[in-house]
């Protein structure tokens, strides 16, 4: 096997020179792009807000509609257990005037 002088050579392609003009015009558009696509993240971060925002906002108003219902019902039943203990003392003093009135008359005697 023989080593053949095409082999030994190194190839070295020549490096072009970038004019200033277009690597100005290059970065441009870069920073343009870049600029896009930070406005684009930005816009679905802030739609992203928005939506989550609206759901917890109807979160909040249905727990409220459920908190201010179940309050009302409580406040319902409180009035209502008042008003039966209410009805209970009365029937007690009652039951107490006629009993003292009762017992006032009875002599037990053995």
């Amino acid at each position: 096997m023989s080593i053949r002088p095409v082999d030994m050579q190194v190839v070295i392609h020549k490096t072009q020179e970038i004019h200033q003009a277009k690597q100005t015009v290059v970065s441009k558009m870069d920073n343009e792009l870049a600029k896009i696509q930070d406005k684009s993240r930005q816009d679905d971060i802030r739609r992203t807000q928005t939506v989550n925002e609206m759901e917890q906002g109807e979160f909040r108003r249905v727990t409220d509609e459920d908190e201010n219902e179940h309050e009302s019902r409580r406040r319902r039943y409180q009035q209502g257990k008042s008003q039966k203990e209410e009805e209970v003392n009365e029937k007690d003093k009652e039951l107490n005037k006629k009993v003292n009135v009762a017992g006032g008359r009875f002599d037990m005697r053995v």
